[in-house]
């Protein structure tokens, strides 16, 4: 079974589960196969920090004394530190507004609008996962 993807993980254990549920509906080949499945599950998360694909949200704030990195699993969580960057230099843009009462989004693009010399990028990446030195199992 190829795991190479988090849904495959989560349709394994599913397959383990409908498996102890009703074990009688199981005949002797799929129990077979399902521990050959479960063993291989085991061994590339044993091997391999991440076994499957992982989208991460990056963003970088180029300004005058260098730049800033950000990471995060979420877009909502990395807008939450791209605007603590904004919050915390407000006072360098032409605006009057508290930033406190300002939502994450909504301060990043006043503050990046209104900013001569910072300016922000952000993307998504997909980040594959690598494929685990399993040693090959011999046919049965």
């Amino acid at each position: 079974m190829p795991l190479h993807k988090r849904r495959d993980f989560a349709d394994l254990q599913s397959r383990a589960r409908a498996a102890l549920e009703t074990p009688a509906d199981l005949s002797p080949a799929d129990r077979e196969a399902l521990v050959a499945d479960l063993a291989e599950a085991e061994d590339r998360l044993r091997l391999d920090s991440v076994p499957w694909m992982v989208d991460i949200h990056v963003a970088h704030i180029d300004h005058p004394h260098g730049t800033n990195l950000y990471a995060a699993f979420s877009r909502d969580a990395l807008m939450r530190e791209v605007a603590d960057y904004c919050r915390e230099y407000w006072c360098e843009v032409s605006d009057e507004r508290d930033p406190a009462d300002l939502d994450d989004d909504e301060i990043a693009r006043s503050y990046f609008d209104a900013h001569p010399s910072e300016f922000l990028q952000s993307d998504r990446v997909a980040i594959e996962a690598t494929e685990a030195a399993i040693p090959a199992v011999d046919p049965v």
